[in-house]
């Protein structure tokens, strides 16, 4: 595994990054037994006057079922899954069940903080990658070109946010796969609708997703 160079924590932003946001929406998508710990916090590591990179809102705690008290073997999967393309997703840290990954311990050390994280991932960012990371770029280095197979396939529409609408954006063509449903997206959303004898309405419901994959 690796992991990109550590950033301590600055002064606290006014909310969660934007990649940070599309690493969560990913990883709840992934991992459907997951569920959102947060992101924003302004607040200091817990036990510790140190600040939290939580409130540069570059890190983001995936909730996930306790295992015989200690960490859910899914959170291992995720683990292994995020750290083998570290440095490309800005990932410089992930705390879970008593161990920390990082570029200084790549195959895990103890960790010895006053909460044990049995029932949570912290995935922390560096600056640059919170700021930088796309839906279109998580879908292509952790789902590659089968992204269509693995992916959920909820309804979405403008304004929606996400891998799904990275791999949306890829099935189309000639968009920017950028995870952002925005205009350019719906009027090529209604162009194809339209080409394949659908309603053209700019949603993509189960008729839409089932002619996007055939």
């Amino acid at each position: 595994m690796n992991f990109a160079g550590w950033e301590g924590a600055g002064p606290c932003a006014s909310g969660p990054a934007r990649g940070t946001i599309f690493l969560r929406d990913f990883m709840l998508a992934r991992y459907p037994e997951a569920s959102d710990g947060g992101i924003y916090n302004c607040r200091t590591v817990r036990g510790s006057t140190v600040p939290s990179i939580h409130g540069e809102g570059r890190a983001w705690d995936m909730m996930l079922p306790v295992r015989n008290g200690r960490g859910n073997p899914r959170g291992h999967e995720a683990v292994r899954e995020l750290g083998a393309h570290g440095r490309r997703l800005g990932i410089q840290a992930i705390i879970f069940d008593r161990t920390i990954w990082s570029a200084r311990s790549p195959s895990g050390r103890p960790y010895k903080g006053v909460h044990p994280h049995y029932d949570h991932l912290h995935i922390e960012q560096t600056r640059e990658g919170s700021r930088r990371l796309t839906a279109g770029e998580l879908a292509l280095l952790l789902i590659g070109s089968n992204a269509t197979a693995v992916v959920s396939r909820p309804t979405v529409r403008q304004g929606a946010r996400g891998v799904q609408v990275a791999t949306l954006q890829r099935n189309l063509g000639g968009l920017a796969v950028d995870g952002v449903f925005g205009p350019k997206t719906t009027e090529a959303v209604r162009r194809f609708q339209r080409a394949n004898g659908l309603k053209v309405d700019g949603i993509v419901g189960r008729q839409t997703w089932s002619a996007l994959v055939l």
